[in-house]
C-alpha cells in the first residue's frame, strides 16, 4: 500500500481510504494478501482494462489539446467529480500532473 501511494503521490492513509471505498463500491476486496505481497482479485483484474481505457480517453481527449505545454504551464486546475471518480481517477491524474506539469496546481 505504501509503495502504491508513493507512486501516485498520495499518503498511505489516503490510499487506504480510497481502496476501502472502492472495496465497498465493487463489493469485492480487490486486493488480497498472498504471503508478503498484495495480489489483485479476479474482479480487480477484470476492472483494470476498463480503467486503462478510460484513462486513455482522458489523455487523448483532454491532454492532447493544441497549445498546452505542460512542462511550462503554471495553470491552476479545478476539478469537479463524483466520489467514485475521485477514488479511481484522481490519484493517477495528480501523479501525472506532478510528473508532466510540475508548475501546475490542482
Amino acid at each position: 500500500m505504501t509503495h502504491a501511494a508513493e507512486q501516485l503521490g498520495v499518503t498511505q492513509s489516503a490510499m487506504s481510504h480510497s481502496l476501502s471505498r472502492l472495496r465497498t463500491w465493487f463489493a469485492d476486496p480487490l486486493f488480497v494478501r498472498v504471503g508478503s505481497a498484495m495480489q489483485p482479485t479476479p474482479r480487480a483484474l477484470e476492472l483494470a482494462p476498463v480503467a486503462l481505457q478510460i484513462m486513455a480517453s482522458v489523455r487523448s481527449g483532454l491532454l492532447s489539446q493544441a497549445g498546452f505545454a505542460p512542462a511550462n504551464s503554471t495553470r491552476r486546475f479545478t476539478l469537479c467529480m463524483t466520489d467514485m471518480c475521485e477514488l479511481v481517477f484522481l490519484p493517477p491524474l495528480i501523479a501525472q500532473l506532478r510528473a508532466q506539469a510540475p508548475h501546475c496546481t490542482p
